[in-house]
């Protein structure tokens, strides 16, 4: 009986994309467009919102907004944090919208919901303060060295088979704690 070479057939490489699930940008679209209405009946409340999460916040003449996904913030103009004259918001928000629904920002809500903020890597807070991204990460070594007496290469070698954190992130604070 003649042996026949399987291997020329089999890419075990391809784990991660079969496990992966397929990216729906206009499922990811909707609480993005959803957030952008909850902005604009908001703005135009005459009542105070006390909404814990609100995309902006008003003074005098000037509106700080920041687009945020579940994950993280949507940079718009490559930016966190943008500036509009109040004058100017509604109209602003309307056409963000019509950017948002057309796809012209498929790419910026991916990367926020799969690295957890914008493009940038840098999240801004509503209050200027800056998020160090790798904060979670940093966190998750600590639990695993700490409490579960992991060494930092056994902690990153749990991490890297989690597949929650990016291989490189992950190599930056291994190098940090070593």
């Amino acid at each position: 009986m003649a042996k026949i070479d399987l291997s020329k057939y089999i890419d075990n490489s391809l784990r991660a994309e079969f496990e992966a699930k397929p990216y729906d940008a206009e499922k990811a679209r909707k609480p993005v467009v959803d957030g952008i209405a909850r902005t604009l009946e908001q703005f135009n409340s005459k009542l105070p919102s006390k909404a814990p999460n609100k995309w902006f916040k008003a003074n005098g003449d000037v509106v700080r907004f920041s687009a945020k996904s579940a994950k993280g913030v949507i940079p718009i103009t490559g930016n966190d944090v943008n500036h509009i004259p109040r004058s100017q918001f509604a109209g602003f928000l309307a056409d963000f919208k019509k950017a948002v629904e057309a796809g012209d920002f498929d790419a910026e809500i991916k990367a926020a919901q799969e690295s957890g903020g914008s493009q940038s890597g840098k999240v801004t807070g509503p209050r200027g303060t800056d998020k160090d991204p790798l904060s979670g990460l940093r966190k998750a070594f600590g639990i695993r060295m700490g409490k579960l007496g992991q060494s930092a290469a056994e902690a990153a070698a749990h991490l890297r088979a989690d597949g929650k954190y990016a291989v490189d992130a992950i190599e930056k604070v291994l190098a940090e704690k070593s």
